[in-house]
């Protein structure tokens, strides 16, 4: 089967073919513009099928190739995601040229990628579980990813995280209810169980008492919102129990509720 090129319409990055076979049919295809260039087509030039059917292929490759080029320039992925994104599209040769290209071209490079996400991580406050289950699965070497490790300060970053959480917190929540919320904060971006403990025992000592203005606060509003309901020792009962469930010290509610003047 011969085909031959009947017309030729050159566009930004493609060029549409139109081609009739030794039948007299006639067909259209889409040539990516670097195929095109590099079987030299022309009006009325004749090519086999087996050299069409290699434009074709090659065609394809660009196309594919320009689509993950495009993804690359939005997001950074590994060798390996790139791979899985892919490997239905092409065929193992044509896989293995593909990654090649990338490799040469510095679109993907998985040491850039692993140093990016201990980058990334390091300004986010993040600890070793987070960076642990953003790299899994990825098929990353593992020599390079040890490297990292040895220079993150995770002990650093979750002292620097819990000292910003307890100043957005200080004077607004009671002291057991700040220890709770930057435990919390810690697990979830994804800190080391050791790392949080030792953090959390370096704020054991701010158990020992509650502002006074924070308990006298929310006293009056507890007072005020079941004075209706409860009177005298039920209305304190009640009162000093929502404010330990809020977080508040036992003892310093105590003394907060027995410094105030009783008519």
């Amino acid at each position: 089967m011969e085909y031959i090129v009947k017309k030729i319409d050159v566009q930004k990055d493609y060029v549409n073919v139109i081609v009739i076979d030794s039948n007299s049919c006639s067909y259209s295809f889409k040539i990516h513009a670097v195929a095109f260039a590099n079987y030299y087509l022309r009006v009325d030039s004749i090519v086999n099928e087996v050299d069409f059917n290699n434009l074709l292929n090659e065609s394809k490759y660009y196309f594919i190739k320009d689509q993950v080029i495009s993804k690359l320039k939005v997001k950074d992925y590994s060798k390996y995601e790139i791979k899985e994104l892919i490997k239905d599209k092409l065929n193992d040769d044509e896989l293995n040229r593909l990654i090649n290209d990338l490799e040469r071209n510095n679109y993907i490079n998985d040491y850039n990628y692993i140093k990016r996400i201990f980058n990334e991580s390091e300004s986010k406050l993040k600890g070793k579980l987070y960076i642990e289950s953003k790299l899994k699965g990825k098929e990353l070497d593992e020599n390079i990813i040890k490297a990292f490790f040895e220079h993150y300060n995770e002990e650093e970053l979750a002292n620097k995280l819990c000292n910003r959480e307890y100043k957005k917190l200080e004077n607004k929540h009671p002291k057991n209810t700040i220890i709770n919320k930057i435990s919390y904060k810690l697990n979830y971006n994804g800190f080391s169980e050791y790392v949080i403990n030792d953090v959390i025992s370096s704020l054991e000592h701010i158990k020992s008492s509650d502002n006074t203005l924070l308990i006298e606060k929310d006293y009056l509003k507890l007072v005020k919102k079941y004075q209706n309901k409860y009177k005298d020792k039920e209305l304190e009962r009640k009162v000093i129990e929502s404010l330990l469930l809020k977080g508040y010290n036992y003892k310093s509610v105590k003394e907060y509720i027995g410094g105030i003047p009783h008519d």
